[in-house]
């Protein structure tokens, strides 16, 4: 009589390819609502003028569907809402494991007021003056959600896990 085993074990493996597509889109969306929250905070710090500081935001708003109200107090050649809208980028990118958000301002007196306060100097009397340190504010919103939320978002790897039964034997 011939001697039989029978046996039976699981075969385990790790779907990556799905796995990496969900974190992946996940940290996209993590991002951008850490960037929401990026954007709300500095909003409510930028004083309107000319609008031209604050509509330098609108671009990234519109993208993110935040809303960016601009009023402008007073109309002066070369500033206004366009001017703002037209010197700004942003961008959200990955490289590699790394998913980042940066957001380039260029308008100058935005990024002087942003640090100093020029009123010091005598020469110019501002109603709000600097420093508004609106993108310090920004940092500081956008590191706490991403502190709050993002490890609740990363995908749960034992989620992917792949278990095939193989039997041996008769």
């Amino acid at each position: 009589m011939p001697f039989t085993i029978k046996m039976r074990y699981s075969k385990l493996g790790i779907d990556t390819g799905r796995f990496t597509q969900t974190l992946d889109t996940n940290m996209k969306e993590q991002i951008r609502q850490a960037a929401r929250e990026w954007l709300r905070a500095v909003i409510l710090l930028v004083p309107v003028w000319t609008g031209t500081s604050k509509a330098s935001l609108q671009p990234l708003g519109a993208y993110l569907k935040v809303a960016v109200p601009v009023s402008p107090v007073v109309n002066r050649k070369g500033f206004g809402l366009s001017q703002g809208r037209a010197n700004q980028e942003f961008s959200f990118s990955r490289e590699g494991n790394i998913w980042s958000f940066e957001f380039k301002e260029e308008v100058a007196h935005y990024l002087v007021n942003e640090y100093f306060n020029v009123n010091a100097s005598g020469k110019f009397h501002l109603k709000t003056p600097g420093p508004y340190r609106s993108f310090a504010a920004g940092e500081k919103a956008f590191t706490k959600y991403i502190d709050t939320y993002l490890l609740q978002r990363v995908p749960n790897l034992k989620d992917f896990i792949l278990e095939e039964e193989i039997t041996i034997g008769g």
